[in-house]
């Protein structure tokens, strides 16, 4: 019976991915019990044949690029595993995780979600979670303080959709991840759904996992905050969130970082001037 099914999601990163699936292998302390599962949704097909020839142990999946939570939910639906791991292709395991992650669920029948430690490319701690609503000065000073202290708050706070540990039938039941988001915001709004079925999410920082964050994307911030924006708006519709009220807030924060930033850095001013001009367009869009 397998255990836990590690489901990739990769669209135009070989180097990073081929890195990524050779440490599971070096680290897979489940045997058999543990599966990879790769949805491979680049254009070509250099990549889907490069891992039909160089690992056949797992399995490969071709399908067209629907954004990463249609991704998953493919791969979801070829698992046999009792647990899930949604794992980036920009990830590298420095450590066995398998057992670690079947005993957590075993042991806590409560326990929907979790994710570990991550660690950026020189080993130094990472961003592991985020605020569920990110603007605003407030959210930002919260998300600070909670990741100098390495401490997550469940209450308001989501796990990086870079490691996402959950049981496979929980997923099922609360519809796996919205298809209506291509990008940003699905693991905020997974984590909401989970606790909403009386699930609790949580982040273990005693196992460590390497995260090249942004590997698998070379577009600019003011297109990124741009898409970061539109998934959040439909966010905020489906859960009740006042968009406008919260973009208001964001956009003086971003002004009082403008005026700061001009005296420091003309780069961080001009993104600053960048996402007041995107929250402006998203506010006046109907």
């Amino acid at each position: 019976m397998v255990e836990l099914s590690i489901i990739i999601v990769s669209y135009n990163n070989m180097e990073v991915l081929t890195n990524c699936l050779k440490s599971i292998e070096k680290y897979n302390d489940l045997g058999d019990k543990c599966e990879v599962i790769v949805v491979e949704q680049s254009p070509a097909e250099d990549i889907y044949n490069y891992l039909l020839q160089n690992f056949p142990a797992v399995k490969v999946v071709r399908a067209e690029n629907r954004g990463f939570g249609a991704g998953n939910n493919i791969g979801a639906s070829k698992a046999e595993g009792r647990y899930l791991l949604f794992l980036n292709p920009d990830t590298v395991l420095l450590e066995q995780i398998g057992k670690y992650a079947v005993s957590k669920f075993n042991n806590d029948k409560k326990l929907g979600l979790f994710g570990v430690q991550l660690l950026d490319k020189d080993k130094k701690k990472n961003s592991s979670f985020d605020c569920i609503i990110p603007f605003g000065f407030a959210s930002k000073l919260i998300y600070k303080t909670c990741f100098r202290m390495n401490c997550f708050l469940s209450r308001c706070m989501y796990i990086q959709g870079a490691d996402m540990f959950i049981r496979a039938d929980l997923f099922n039941d609360i519809g796996r991840f919205d298809e209506a988001i291509f990008m940003y915001c699905e693991e905020s709004d997974l984590c909401i759904r989970i606790r909403k079925k009386g699930f609790r999410t949580a982040y273990f920082k005693d196992k460590k996992i390497v995260h090249l964050q942004g590997a698998c994307s070379s577009e600019n911030y003011k297109t990124t905050f741009k898409k970061q924006l539109l998934s959040f708006k439909y966010f905020c519709s489906k859960h009740g969130y006042r968009f406008d009220r919260i973009m208001q807030r964001e956009k003086k924060y971003q002004i009082i970082k403008s005026k700061i930033a001009k005296k420091i850095s003309a780069e961080s001013c001009k993104i600053a001037s960048c996402k007041i001009q995107a929250i402006n367009d998203a506010l006046n869009e109907k």
